[in-house]
C-alpha cells in the first residue's frame, strides 16, 4: 500500500508566511515577472504602475535593505511579502 504525501503548511524554515492582501501581492509579483530582465525599480517604477513614484520605490527598497537593481527572481518569499507589505500601506 502506498501512502500520499502530506504537503506542509509551513515553509522550510518552519516559519508560516502571511500575505495580508493576496490580490495585491500576487499582482505585484505579476507585473513584476511580465518584463524579462527588468530590474526590481523598472519593473515596479512608474510605467509599471503610476501609483508608485520613483522616489518613494527608491525611500521602500532602501528602507527594506534592497538593492533596486536587484532582478524580481532573487528576492526571496520572505522579502517579496515584506515588500508587498509596505507597498500596500504606502497605497
Amino acid at each position: 500500500p502506498t501512502r500520499a504525501a502530506r504537503c506542509p503548511s509551513t515553509n522550510p524554515s518552519g516559519a508560516r508566511l502571511a500575505v495580508r492582501d493576496e490580490k495585491f501581492f500576487f499582482g505585484l509579483v505579476r507585473r513584476s515577472f511580465q518584463k524579462r530582465r527588468k530590474t526590481l525599480l523598472n519593473s515596479l517604477g512608474v510605467k509599471a504602475n503610476p501609483r508608485f513614484g520613483r522616489t518613494a520605490l527608491l525611500d521602500v527598497l532602501g528602507g527594506l535593505g534592497m538593492d533596486p537593481s536587484r532582478r524580481p527572481e532573487t528576492l526571496t518569499i520572505p522579502e517579496w511579502i515584506a515588500l508587498a507589505g509596505v507597498l500596500a500601506r504606502h497605497l
